[in-house]
């Protein structure tokens, strides 16, 4: 499988020291941007066919309530049990 990807070389991204690479497919394009010393990314630029989008801002570490990870099922919705068959589905890999 050939590499479909390169390097950005660095770049400063929101006043901080980042490398960046890019991933391409036949109709996408994924550009990561990460903090030269830690690796967390600093944005990531994504476009699959004429959608666009930038994620960034993000944040690591953060403490969270444990209710907000809680997997029961909230006051007021009903649980409803669901069988999907996939047994027939075909998958196509966004990246070949």
């Amino acid at each position: 499988m050939q590499d479909n990807y390169e390097k950005l070389g660095e770049q400063e991204i929101d006043g901080q020291k980042a490398i960046g690479f890019v991933a391409r497919g036949p109709n996408e394009e994924v550009k990561v941007w990460a903090n030269a010393q830690t690796a967390l990314p600093i944005r990531v630029e994504f476009r699959v066919g004429q959608m666009f989008a930038i994620l960034k801002n993000f944040q690591f570490d953060v403490p969270i309530e444990d209710s907000l990870m809680s997997l029961d099922v909230p006051e007021g919705y009903t649980l409803e049990k669901t069988d999907l068959d996939l047994t027939d589905a075909t998958f196509i890999p966004i990246f070949a």
